[in-house]
């Protein structure tokens, strides 16, 4: 596996010797015989993780149809997880021009000093020659100190000045700017294209000039955990029912596990100082040192470590040494008879081979175990919810580590140095001070909806986290709202598909009451609790959570009108992966805002 990395290494420097590597500018156009391929990102720069946006336009100047195969390769330097290969079959017609939008999955740097690189190829009619593979693109990131989390700004907040003021400041105080400018036309309408973008920034003006799928992709990016900040001239407060924004307290509020933010400027565009704090603002979702957090990953302790039996492999290579040995020579294949060795010698080696495979599937067994950890966000008012699941799996012996899924979640791996740590006693962890060839290179694929490479692996650890956003109409809805104001205790309904456990309620008033087993379409009353046991409750569903999902749940604010709930949802509620594996959800985590539903039957 190492000299395959120092492969891709040496091969990443080769290319860039032969190709057109830019920093700052991603797109490009490569002719072929009878066809051309132009990509174009509505981002500068290469984000530090989560996904890159392209738009890929394909003419096709033949007079039949052809398909053509767009693939990506990225790499981050200073990790452990290797690179990550992306695949899209672009099928477009006989004398005209299509046009895709792709969302580039791209690996996680480690910290705030990590670069990445992406390489970009093309097979297809007018590019390929006995099958193979052209490149034509190259981009890498280049900041060799420390930086600002990645942060996406409308050109209509910039005006004419760009990016410019914003990076001089950076290094006037020592950390430089890491972002892009956008045009507002441009803007992503998956909010996959924006998993790597820490904060957002907009005008008022420009985000409801926006098309209902970009706004709908920003709400959805938002509720994973992103940051979007409006600026306005006018007064921030009385501007949240004019911009269509879900209702806020003050100048800022949560939606899902991140933030909308308005802030107030008497110019555009702001001064590089707000500018730059507003980019600045350390939101949980950048993608530096998530990995690291997973070093101290409560559920990788729920599987313990891949076991070796000293006893059978030295059982094993006692009796292969004797039947193949003295067993072979003298018995089966004595004195004349030593041309029987031609045969004999294959077939017990054959033979043992055999056995050494049964005798790994009746220790380990087929498959493998996993443990699963979701967080259900409920947006009741989009009818959809925000999902972030943690999970970590111990595999046996895998038949196959591919997997197909149409549920258009984001997928990203664990460092096996993470998950190494996080079972290593207290103190010994030693994240990133080992070599960054811990894995093989080029291993975590994706072609269209089709998974493979080393996302699993036979007699391994293996942890990812998914990201996804999707239609639902499960809410907690509480039954008498108005009867909370007059100090009645909150009777509530659930229409989760689930068991809640226990319920934390929060009401207008900011009273902590809680109940616990309440089952799908039943009504309960609620007995009081107070801000003590909500918190210890807190901490306690967030134990297990990992540098992902640990941080959102840690950060979970007493807010009035929401409520926290814990549950174990059954498998078919999951994001599936790899089917072999027999997965067990053994944390699941609900929140939100509840709905106040105060014609239906209050009575308990």
């Amino acid at each position: 596996m190492r000299h395959q990395t120092f492969a891709l290494l040496i091969w990443v420097a080769f290319a860039s010797s032969l190709l057109s590597g830019r920093a700052g500018d991603l797109d490009r156009t490569d002719e072929g015989q009878d066809a051309s391929v132009t990509i174009s990102s509505p981002f500068a720069t290469l984000p530090p993780g989560g996904c890159v946006p392209f738009h890929v336009s394909i003419r096709n100047d033949r007079n039949a149809p052809g398909t053509w195969r767009l693939f990506f390769q990225g790499v981050a330097n200073n990790s452990s997880l290797g690179a990550t290969t992306y695949g899209e079959q672009l099928s477009v017609g006989p004398n005209t021009t299509g046009n895709f939008d792709l969302v580039v999955p791209m690996p996680t740097v480690p910290s705030d000093r990590g670069n990445t690189v992406l390489n970009v190829g093309v097979s297809g009619p007018g590019f390929t020659s006995n099958g193979s593979r052209q490149f034509f693109a190259y981009f890498y990131t280049n900041n060799p100190g420390s930086r600002s989390p990645y942060a996406v700004i409308g050109n209509d907040v910039l005006g004419t000045i760009g990016t410019g003021p914003l990076n001089a400041y950076g290094k006037s105080v020592g950390q430089d700017f890491y972002g892009s400018d956008a045009d507002l036309e441009k803007l992503p309408e998956d909010w996959r294209a924006y998993s790597g973008v820490a904060v957002l920034i907009l005008k008022d003006s420009g985000f409801l000039s926006l098309s209902t799928a970009q706004r709908g992709a920003i709400y959805d990016y938002v509720a994973q955990g992103g940051h979007l900040i409006l600026f306005t001239s006018d007064n921030a407060e009385k501007k949240a029912a004019e911009l269509q924004l879900p209702p806020m307290s003050g100048k800022a509020s949560p939606y899902g596990f991140g933030n909308i933010s308005i802030m107030e400027t008497r110019t555009f565009p702001p001064e590089p100082s707000v500018l730059y704090a507003a980019a600045n603002d350390k939101p949980l979702n950048s993608t530096y040192n998530v990995d690291q957090i997973f070093s101290t990953w409560g559920l990788r302790k729920t599987l313990g470590a891949i076991a070796v039996s000293g006893a059978f492999i030295l059982t094993f290579v006692v009796l292969f040494g004797s039947l193949v040995g003295p067993v072979n020579l003298f018995i089966f294949s004595p004195g004349k008879k030593r041309f029987r060795l031609f045969w004999t010698t294959p077939l017990i080696s054959i033979v043992a081979c055999l056995a050494l495979m049964g005798g790994i599937m009746l220790t380990d067994g087929i498959g493998g175990n996993g443990k699963q950890m979701i967080a259900i966000y409920s947006l009741p008012d989009a009818n959809r919810e925000a999902i972030i699941q943690e999970q970590v799996a111990r595999t046996a012996v895998l038949f196959s580590s591919e997997w197909h899924s149409d549920q258009n979640y984001l997928i990203t791996p664990v460092s096996a140095q993470a998950l190494d740590d996080a079972v290593a006693p207290r103190g010994t962890g030693v994240y990133g001070a080992r070599s960054n060839l811990r894995d093989s290179p080029d291993v975590f694929r994706l072609e269209g909806h089709e998974y493979s490479g080393n996302w699993f692996r036979s007699r391994s650890i293996a942890g990812q986290y998914l990201q996804a956003v999707r239609p639902s109409r499960s809410t907690l809805s509480v039954l008498n709202p108005n009867g909370i104001a007059r100090q009645e205790a909150p009777i509530v309904l659930s229409s989760f598909p689930l068991e809640l456990k226990k319920v934390f309620v929060i009401d207008l008033q900011g009273n902590y009451w809680v109940c616990e087993s309440l089952e799908p379409g039943h009504k309960k009353a609620c007995v009081p609790s107070n801000k003590k046991d909500f918190a210890a409750f807190r901490d306690l569903v967030a134990a297990d959570g990992g540098g992902k999902l640990g941080p959102f749940l840690r950060a979970v604010q007493d807010r009035p009108g929401t409520f926290l709930a814990s549950g174990i949802p059954s498998q078919k509620d999951t994001l599936k992966t790899l089917g072999e594996i027999h997965w067990d959800v053994v944390s699941g985590v609900y929140l939100g805002p509840w709905v106040a539903s105060p014609n239906e039957d209050a009575t308990p």
